[in-house]
């Protein structure tokens, strides 16, 4: 008996291999943009989070400041005259007033100083008062914004340097960068660092001071390769000076 076998084995046709390639070009396509934009996001967040990060730990180191402001107070020391600035400088050295005035005038503990402003903060306090260092001497901090002219950023700078009786804060100050791309624009008040509430009293003099608010915008350091646009962000605080004024 004869069989015979008339199979024919047929391959893929040109229009189904195209097709295939299609279909592939398309999955791949998808998977290379998802590609893209995961590398983009990682870049971006890398870019961006010290930046926050950075602004968050000088927030935390400007609230605890703020909260000792104003500590050893003048009341401790019973051989204090009702006008501190009076006091002998040795005495002087050891308590502190609290907030001191603005970086922009000479503001000397005899003279009258008006409230802080609000890209300048200056005050005085014992950072420990059970260190050898700081036990008999208190310092002044300073906060200041610097912002070169023509730049869109700035750099909010910190000095601590030992209080000298009858001299200048001002002149005194060793900055040193707390916080960079700093967005906050000195020459606009209403986009002021820090802001003060004085609770009943008028804020007539920095002692009349009792809370700060702290607002401080931040920008990342290159533009996202997404959006085209820097990544901001605004870090806010209420700070309470926990000591009583003289």
């Amino acid at each position: 008996m004869n069989i015979n076998h008339n199979t024919h084995e047929h391959g893929a046709t040109l229009i189904e291999l195209i097709v295939a390639m299609g279909i592939l070009s398309i999955v791949l396509g998808a998977m290379f943009s998802l590609v893209n934009v995961s590398q983009f996001r990682v870049t971006s967040e890398q870019d961006f989070v010290p930046v926050v990060q950075e602004a968050r730990n000088g927030m935390d180191i400007m609230i605890r400041d703020i909260h000792r402001a104003g500590y050893p107070s003048p009341s401790l020391y019973t051989a204090t005259p009702s006008d501190p600035s009076m006091a002998a400088a040795a005495l002087q050295n050891r308590f502190a007033v609290g907030f001191v005035g603005l970086p922009t005038q000479i503001c000397q503990l005899t003279i009258s100083c008006t409230t802080p402003g609000g890209f300048d903060l200056v005050m005085e306090t014992n950072p420990d008062a059970n260190s050898a260092t700081y036990k008999e001497q208190v310092q002044w901090v300073e906060y200041r914004l610097v912002r070169p002219a023509g730049k869109a950023t700035g750099t909010l700078m910190r000095s601590m340097v030992p209080k000298v009786p009858g001299s200048d804060p001002i002149a005194s100050a060793q900055l040193e960068p707390l916080i960079e791309n700093v967005l906050n624009d000195p020459t606009n008040p209403a986009d002021a660092i820090f802001t003060y509430s004085c609770g009943a009293a008028a804020c007539i003099t920095p002692k009349d001071v009792q809370q700060v608010q702290i607002n401080v915008r931040v920008r990342s350091y290159h533009i996202d390769m997404q959006t085209r646009q820097f990544r901001q962000a605004t870090i806010t605080a209420l700070a309470q000076k926990m000591n009583p004024s003289y």
